[in-house]
């Protein structure tokens, strides 16, 4: 058993520092822009900073600090760097869990490869944000429950791996409140695998180890004074997902977003995909309503989303929560694989050209569709609303997963501080605020400046013109997130490059 625990570990290894081979070229080079908290994200762990909230991820705060400290590239490029290690860990851990639930070698790196060049996965692999820890807890918890016993000369062993499975899943709440989704399927899972009298024993164990990984995370939110929010984000989901149920307007949205995205991550995979769940409900059902469950559950929780989010503009910007799905999704196509191979195998010699072409496929072809797919949906990303800004691609940057050319934000961050005059003040809507905050912050350039987060429209005009009393006042933007109605009733709004000078009007004599 241990030669095979050491082989497949060797494997896992490969597979991991293959990812990494992809992922370190790809990977985003500098700090990024914060309208999905990127920039956000690199500060706080640059800083260190623990923000007690049900979405402040403070785990992967703790976890990626160490690493803004390499002396490699500058320090965002280190957060983006520490990310890509964790997802070639995680992909490494996905390996593990398919072999031990009973694919192939050959079937499990398939399936593993899928899912390294799957958008989703690969695009939060070279970026910096908790999707790819969550992914590696979801990965150690499922290993450490399905890790086979009847090789064990105890059965403390197998006790032991589901306490720390349900411990790993309670701390992972730390990283991401989309965990919990999970936790059904493992009780289920438990349910049905375990012997009738060893039931509550196993219940037990994995809920008390939850129990207990939890309790960090309910000292920093109830300590942090979150309480409140962390419960009203566990109701908010359930009535927002009943709402959805009873609002079928609102099903055809959730059904074509899904079915779409499931497609771009696996254009090539989908076959083996839908084949892995015959193939896993005739060899371990046990497996198959776990990860069915957790799947299930995790689809749920993004198609909550859409009753508050009906503009589909609003809701795309959650679909990146998809992604424990993909992940089991990529599970199931080891079992499809393998099954192909077998089928194929019956009437092809060459087994393996077989193998090496399925290979080929797999992951080339979403590679393909990653260059194509920007340019035929970049005439139409304006009917959606999205933003563009200066030296970023919006439909590079959306569709393509690659992220070693995204340079716009320092480059704008930098020239918006370099124009500003001593002691200056401007406000900045989140998406560029999070990027001033890290230069200034993180990198220590223009301490003079006064840098505002924009308060939401209707409450922009006091604080502005508060500051406009003792220092010049900017907006980098004139967008829609600036209630430029307003402003420009009170001031004079002067272009001077990448930013717009307020300057007061004089009504009557004087100042207003």
């Amino acid at each position: 058993m241990l030669h095979v625990l050491s082989r497949r570990s060797v494997q896992a290894f490969l597979i991991g520092l293959a990812a990494l081979a992809l992922y370190i070229p790809t990977l985003a080079p500098t700090v990024l822009w914060n309208g999905g908290d990127f920039a956000e994200f690199q500060t706080r762990a640059a800083r260190l900073e623990i923000v007690p909230t049900v979405w402040g991820h403070p785990l992967w705060v703790i976890l990626v600090h160490p690493f803004t400290r390499l002396p490699v590239g500058d320090v965002a490029y280190r957060a983006n760097l520490a990310t890509a290690l964790i997802a070639a860990l995680a992909l490494a851990l996905a390996y593990l869990v398919m072999r031990e639930l009973g694919a192939s070698a050959w079937g499990s790196a398939l399936g593993a490869a899928a899912l390294a060049v799957s958008h989703t996965f690969w695009t939060y692999a070279v970026m910096p944000k908790s999707y790819s820890l969550n992914i590696l807890i979801l990965m150690g918890a499922i290993l450490l429950l399905t890790t086979d016993d009847g090789h064990r000369t105890t059965a403390q062993y197998w006790g032991r791996s589901i306490f720390l499975s349900g411990l790993l899943l309670g701390l992972g709440l730390l990283s991401h409140p989309l965990l919990l989704t999970a936790l059904p399927g493992a009780l289920v899972y438990l349910w049905l695998k375990k012997p009738k009298g060893g039931r509550r024993r196993a219940l037990a164990g994995f809920l008390g180890g939850f129990v207990l990984g939890l309790a960090p995370f309910l000292a920093l939110t109830i300590g942090g004074g979150a309480t409140q929010s962390t419960a009203t984000v566990g109701a908010n989901f359930i009535s927002q997902f009943i709402r959805l149920l009873l609002t079928p307007s609102l099903w055809p949205t959730a059904l074509w977003t899904f079915a779409a995205c499931l497609a771009y991550q696996f254009l090539f995979t989908l076959l083996p995909g839908i084949l892995g769940l015959r193939e896993l409900w005739r060899h371990n059902h046990e497996a198959l309503v776990l990860l069915g469950l957790i799947y299930l559950g995790d689809v749920a929780f993004v198609w909550a989303w859409l009753p508050i989010t009906p503009h589909l503009n609003e809701y795309i910007q959650n679909l990146h929560f998809y992604l424990p799905s993909y992940v089991l999704f990529a599970l199931w196509a080891a079992f499809g694989f393998d099954a192909l191979l077998a089928q194929v195998r019956q009437h092809v010699h060459r087994g393996a050209v077989l193998r090496w072409g399925l290979a080929a496929l797999t992951l080339l072809s979403p590679i393909l569709t990653y260059a194509i797919a920007p340019q035929v949906a970049r005439p139409y990303l304006a009917q959606l609303g999205q933003r563009e800004l200066p030296g970023r691609d919006t439909a590079t940057y959306l569709f393509s997963p690659w992220k070693h050319n995204e340079t716009g934000a320092r480059r704008l961050g930098e020239a918006i501080l370099a124009r500003l005059p001593a002691d200056a003040a401007i406000f900045a809507d989140w998406s560029l605020y999070g990027i001033l905050r890290y230069l200034q912050e993180v990198e220590g350039q223009r301490p003079d400046v006064q840098l505002s987060l924009l308060p939401f429209k209707g409450q922009q005009l006091e604080p502005i013109r508060a500051a406009a009393a003792s220092r010049p006042v900017y907006i980098p933007d004139v967008n829609r997130y600036y209630d430029m109605e307003s402003l420009s009733a009170y001031f004079d709004i002067v272009p001077e490059g990448p930013i717009y000078h307020l300057i007061p009007r004089r009504m009557g004599g004087c100042t207003s």
